[in-house]
């Protein structure tokens, strides 16, 4: 009777323990078109702004729900001119959750808000450096040489 117990108790130990043991997720992310840009309009403070699209394929075995917000990190001549958050948005009634097994979702990433633009020379094209890193996730994408427009 021992012996059973014990293996009982030594098995649920194990199944616990790899219950808990996190898998890796392998995504592919692809950026597509982005733009920046810098509100000029009369009225109001002037703000730089950004928008783009990434798409994010899903090649593990596991479903993965991708964050809501991420930060970005705007950057020109190499150096960060400043860091703020991204609003992840989705196509209308799609989901944050990626199916496993090769399917792709495609999400908007836009600025969460106007930043002021006094650091930026909006004559040179900026990078934008989007990452999230939490419970042993890390999301990087790099998009350079993104083309700063003047909106009147």
């Amino acid at each position: 009777m021992k012996k059973v117990f014990f293996i009982f108790l030594f098995s649920f130990v194990l199944l616990s323990c790899s219950s808990t043991a996190q898998k890796e997720v392998n995504l592919k992310f692809t950026s597509g078109l982005f733009e920046s840009w810098v509100d000029l309009m009369p009225g109001g403070e002037p703000k730089f702004y950004y928008a783009g699209e990434i798409s994010v394929e899903n090649l593990s075995d596991q479903d993965f729900d991708f964050p809501s917000e991420i930060h970005c990190s705007i950057m020109q001549a190499g150096k960060a001119v400043f860091q703020n958050k991204c609003n992840v948005l989705l196509p209308e009634g799609s989901e944050n959750r990626i199916i496993a097994g090769n399917s792709t979702v495609n999400f908007i990433l836009a600025s969460e808000s106007g930043h002021s633009y006094k650091e930026i020379n909006i004559e040179e094209p900026v990078d934008l450096q989007f990452f999230y890193i939490k419970d042993g996730f890390e999301f990087r994408l790099n998009v350079q040489k993104v083309p700063v427009n003047k909106v009147y």
